[in-house]
């Protein structure tokens, strides 16, 4: 799968990764956690890259050159520091990057990361959930105005 508006990592079984929303989602407790943007491009370039060291380079690259941005060396660092602190609040029990003094950053090929699409997440939702908490989870996403439109429409 090459869309990444369509895909979720589930990291070490323990959290999702949903690139498109910029969020951490704990698979042991359903709580989500936001993270910025540039953090989720970095994050999503490591595990596109998963068991070898992505550069200092690539990652200014992927977070903030691409997009018509120039950063300092700190905020590169500031933004991994942040990303691996998330990764803890979001569930994920060890740290999973890894740095490489003075060259970039890397996640371990030991670490399970398996890419599924959105409809196989919804899937294990329903199955975990059931079909009253799975729709509660959907219908909470959508602002209260859409689901009367969407009711009115019926």
């Amino acid at each position: 799968m090459d869309n990444k508006d369509s895909i979720v990592y589930c990291i070490n079984n323990q959290i999702h990764f949903v690139p498109q929303q910029n969020k951490l989602i704990s698979c042991k407790t359903g709580k989500e956690h936001v993270t910025y943007v540039t953090a989720s491009r970095c994050l999503h370039l490591l595990i596109c890259q998963s068991g070898e060291m992505v550069s200092h380079h690539s990652l200014y690259a992927a977070g903030w050159e691409n997009h018509g941005k120039i950063v300092t060396p700190n905020t590169l660092y500031q933004t991994i520091s942040k990303l691996r602190k998330q990764l803890q609040d979001a569930g994920l029990t060890e740290n999973i990057i890894q740095t490489h003094p003075r060259r970039g950053w890397s996640i371990s090929d030991k670490v399970p990361i398996e890419e599924k699409a959105i409809g196989a997440i919804a899937d294990t939702m329903l199955q975990q959930q059931g079909l009253k908490g799975f729709c509660r989870k959907i219908f909470s996403a959508y602002p209260k105005k859409m689901l009367t439109s969407i009711a009115r429409f019926r």
